[in-house]
Protein backbone atom coordinates (compact mmCIF):
# COMPACT_ATOMS: atom_id res chain seq x y z
CA UNK A 1 0.00 0.00 0.00
CA UNK A 2 1.05 3.59 -0.61
CA UNK A 3 1.95 5.65 2.21
CA UNK A 4 -1.14 8.04 2.88
CA UNK A 5 1.09 10.83 3.68
CA UNK A 6 2.54 10.92 0.29
CA UNK A 7 -0.31 10.97 -1.66
CA UNK A 8 -2.18 13.25 0.72
CA UNK A 9 0.34 15.82 0.20
CA UNK A 10 1.03 14.56 -3.81
CA UNK A 11 -2.97 15.02 -3.93
CA UNK A 12 -3.02 18.36 -2.05
CA UNK A 13 -0.79 20.06 -4.19
CA UNK A 14 -2.05 19.00 -7.17
CA UNK A 15 -5.50 20.47 -6.27
CA UNK A 16 -4.07 23.22 -5.16
CA UNK A 17 -6.11 25.43 -7.19
CA UNK A 18 -9.62 23.71 -6.00
CA UNK A 19 -9.24 24.16 -2.33
CA UNK A 20 -12.94 22.11 -1.90
CA UNK A 21 -11.13 19.30 -3.02
CA UNK A 22 -8.16 19.24 -1.09
CA UNK A 23 -10.11 19.90 1.63
CA UNK A 24 -11.95 16.46 0.86
CA UNK A 25 -8.49 14.85 0.13
CA UNK A 26 -7.22 16.21 3.47
CA UNK A 27 -10.07 14.94 5.53
CA UNK A 28 -9.67 11.46 3.99
CA UNK A 29 -6.22 11.64 5.29
CA UNK A 30 -7.19 12.23 8.56
CA UNK A 31 -9.59 8.78 8.60
CA UNK A 32 -6.58 7.42 6.93
CA UNK A 33 -4.54 8.38 10.00
CA UNK A 34 -6.93 7.51 12.69
CA UNK A 35 -7.11 3.84 11.14
CA UNK A 36 -10.69 4.20 9.68
CA UNK A 37 -9.66 3.80 6.06
CA UNK A 38 -6.80 2.64 4.01
CA UNK A 39 -6.04 4.27 0.53
CA UNK A 40 -3.98 3.40 -2.56
CA UNK A 41 -2.36 5.31 -5.45
CA UNK A 42 -4.09 3.54 -8.68
CA UNK A 43 -1.42 3.81 -11.97
CA UNK A 44 -3.73 6.21 -13.52
CA UNK A 45 -3.18 8.58 -10.92
CA UNK A 46 -6.83 7.85 -8.97
CA UNK A 47 -7.01 7.22 -5.62
CA UNK A 48 -8.64 3.68 -4.08
CA UNK A 49 -10.20 4.46 -1.06
CA UNK A 50 -11.37 1.73 1.57
CA UNK A 51 -13.61 2.83 4.43
CA UNK A 52 -13.29 0.07 7.38
CA UNK A 53 -17.07 -0.36 7.35
CA UNK A 54 -16.18 -1.77 3.71
CA UNK A 55 -16.93 0.79 1.55
CA UNK A 56 -14.79 1.42 -1.43
CA UNK A 57 -14.60 4.66 -3.54
CA UNK A 58 -12.89 5.68 -6.03
CA UNK A 59 -11.16 9.60 -6.26
CA UNK A 60 -10.36 10.71 -9.86
CA UNK A 61 -10.05 13.96 -11.48
CA UNK A 62 -13.69 14.27 -12.68
CA UNK A 63 -15.40 13.19 -9.05
CA UNK A 64 -15.94 10.89 -6.23
CA UNK A 65 -17.33 7.11 -6.99
CA UNK A 66 -18.51 4.20 -5.13
CA UNK A 67 -17.20 0.98 -6.14
CA UNK A 68 -18.56 -1.28 -3.36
Amino acid sequence: MTDPRRIGRCGTRAMADDPHKAAVLERIGRMVDDGLAEWSLLAGGEIRVRLLSGEVFLLGANGIFRLA
